[in-house]
C-alpha cells in the first residue's frame, strides 16, 4: 500500500470541467487500495466526500506540506510547482497533462517547472500523446536514457482516458431543432452554408451574454434562414435546458491545433444528456469514444446527416445505443493509471538532467540511435494524422 498525494488546482462541484473532476476520479480509484490524500483549493467543493476512503485537505497548507514528508508519490495537475516551492525532486511525480493547452496561460517558468519536476506524465488519447512527446523533447525529458529503457516511451507518458457519465435525469420531451454551442473554434462559415438550404429545421445558438459577439453574430446570420435563433445567456441553467431539449448538437470545428488537441469540456454535457453528436472529423475525441462510433465524425457531410437524422428515428437509435455501449464500457477506464502508480518511480533522466558533468559526448550511439528513430516516428505521425 503506497501513500499517495494528490494536489489538485481546481475546485469541485457537479458543474466542474472534466480536467477539474479528473484528480477526484483518480482519487476515489486508488483509494481502493492505497492510502490516498487529495488536496483541493479552497472555494466551492460542493461534491459529497463523505463515503470517500481517501483523506480530504482543504486550502490548507501546512497540513498539505505535512502530507507531502509523509507521502510515497505525487499526482498533480495545473500550475501547483508554482505554488507549492516545497515539491522537490526527492518523490515521484505524476503530472495529469489532460489538457496541455492550459499552458498557454502559463509563464515559461511553470512550463519549465511542470516538465523537469514530473517523473511521469498523462493525456487523454494517443494524438494528444504525439502533442506531448513533442513538448517534453523540447525540454530534453524525451531523450536516449528514457528511450534506451523504453522505445514505446510508456516508461514517462502513456494514456488514461476519460470517464463520462450519463444523468439519471434524462429530459424526456425532446424537441426538434439542432443546437450549436459557438466557441473560439466554431467553423461558422460551415453551419451558415449548411443552413442556406435547411430551411425547415430549426438551428439554435447559443454562447455567453456579449454584447459585441452579439452584433458579430447577428450580420454573420442575417437573412441566412428564418428558423436560426441567436440566444445569449448568463445563467448556465438556460445552457442546460438547450442542452436537454436539442435532438442534435454539432460540434463543427475550424482545423486548428486547439480543435486537434485540446479536449472539450461541454462534450461531457452533450454525453450527460444522451445526445446526437456531429463533430469535425478532425476534431479531439478520446481514442475509445472514437472507436465506439458513438459521435458521427463527419463534418463534410454535414447537410446530408442532419437531414437524415431529423427524418429517421431509426439511425437515430443506432448511435444513441453505441453511445450506452460506450458509457457501459467505461468501468475499468483507470486500470491503466493502477499499473503506472504500482510502477512509478523517479525518472532516472532526472540526473543526467541536473548534473552538469554528466555529457552526452559518453553516449554518442544512444543518440544516433535514439535521433534516427524519432525521426522517424516523427514523419509516421505526421502522415497518420
Amino acid at each position: 500500500m503506497k501513500k499517495i498525494l494528490i494536489i489538485s488546482d481546481f475546485n469541485v462541484n457537479e458543474n466542474s470541467f472534466i480536467s477539474h473532476l479528473r484528480l477526484y476520479d483518480f482519487a476515489e480509484y486508488l483509494s481502493r487500495e492505497n492510502k490516498v490524500t487529495l488536496f483541493l483549493p479552497i472555494g466551492k467543493n460542493e461534491v459529497s466526500f463523505s463515503n470517500s476512503n481517501f483523506t480530504l485537505i482543504e486550502g490548507d497548507a501546512i497540513k498539505l506540506e505535512k502530507a507531502y514528508k509523509t507521502s510515497d508519490a505525487l499526482i498533480v495537475n495545473g500550475s501547483v510547482f508554482e505554488k507549492f516551492d516545497f515539491i522537490k525532486l526527492n518523490k515521484p511525480v505524476i503530472y495529469d497533462g489532460y489538457d496541455p493547452f492550459s499552458f498557454e496561460e502559463m509563464n515559461k517558468d511553470a512550463i519549465k517547472k511542470i516538465v523537469t519536476k514530473s517523473d511521469y506524465f498523462l493525456c487523454a488519447s494517443e494524438r494528444q500523446k504525439n502533442y506531448w512527446i513533442g513538448m517534453l523533447s523540447v525540454y530534453n525529458r524525451v531523450n536516449p536514457i528514457i528511450y534506451r529503457e523504453d522505445n514505446k516511451l510508456k516508461n514517462i507518458i502513456d494514456v488514461v482516458g476519460i470517464k463520462y457519465s450519463t444523468s439519471n435525469s434524462l429530459v424526456k420531451n425532446i424537441e426538434d431543432f439542432v443546437l450549436c454551442e459557438l466557441d473560439e473554434d466554431t467553423d461558422i462559415e460551415l453551419i451558415i452554408d449548411c443552413f442556406k438550404d435547411l430551411k425547415d429545421i430549426d438551428l439554435k445558438i447559443i454562447y455567453k451574454d456579449n454584447r459585441n459577439l452579439h452584433k458579430k453574430y447577428g450580420e454573420l446570420f442575417n437573412g441566412v434562414n428564418e428558423n436560426i435563433f441567436l440566444i445569449r445567456y448568463i445563467d448556465e441553467n438556460i445552457r442546460n435546458e438547450y442542452i436537454s431539449k436539442a435532438k442534435i448538437i454539432l460540434n463543427i470545428c475550424k482545423d486548428t491545433l486547439s480543435s486537434r488537441f485540446k479536449p472539450k469540456d461541454n462534450l461531457a454535457d452533450y454525453l450527460r444528456n444522451k445526445k446526437l453528436i456531429i463533430s469535425s472529423s478532425f476534431s479531439f475525441l478520446p481514442d475509445d469514444l472514437e472507436s465506439k462510433k458513438g459521435i458521427i465524425m463527419d463534418g463534410e457531410n454535414l447537410k446530408k446527416i442532419i437531414y437524415e437524422l431529423m427524418n429517421d428515428d431509426d439511425l437515430c437509435k443506432e448511435y444513441l445505443n453505441n453511445l450506452d455501449a460506450f458509457i457501459s464500457d467505461q468501468e475499468d477506464y483507470l486500470k491503466r493509471l493502477k499499473d503506472i502508480v504500482n510502477n512509478l518511480k523517479i525518472a532516472s533522466d532526472k540526473n543526467y538532467l541536473s548534473n552538469k558533468s554528466i555529457t552526452a559526448k559518453k553516449d554518442v550511439k544512444s543518440n544516433i540511435v535514439f535521433l534516427k528513430d524519432m525521426i522517424q516516428k516523427g514523419i509516421k505521425m505526421v502522415l497518420r494524422d
